[in-house]
């Protein structure tokens, strides 16, 4: 599961919680979440959604910098053949009324 993967890896490289499921008591984490997969010749491709949490827009945004630098160097591991960032941007949680910033990033493994 690439998501096993992600999350581990980012659990070594970020100060902060990181997590497949939304916390609600935890101030700062990522979340993550893969959205799309498609397979040909046995090489798969991905879409991974991580979303960035923290108490203040500014550490919201730190934090999502932090994800994309650390997502940038994932291709040291040997599963990873590819990441390239598709985007990032401010995606605020407005039903839990958080800041929240939400990088996509397409993985080939």
């Amino acid at each position: 599961m690439i998501e096993l993967i992600v999350y581990n890896y980012l659990k070594t490289v970020l100060d902060c919680a990181v997590c497949v499921e939304r916390l609600e008591d935890i101030e700062k984490y990522v979340y993550i979440e893969k959205t799309a997969e498609t397979e040909k010749n046995k090489v798969k491709t991905c879409t991974i959604a991580i979303q960035s949490y923290a108490p203040s827009l500014q550490q919201t945004l730190e934090l999502n910098e932090e994800v994309k630098k650390a997502m940038e160097d994932i291709i040291s591991l040997d599963e990873i053949s590819s990441c390239k960032k598709q985007t990032d941007y401010k995606f605020d949680d407005l039903t839990r009324k958080r800041h929240r910033y939400q990088a996509l990033f397409n993985i080939t493994y």
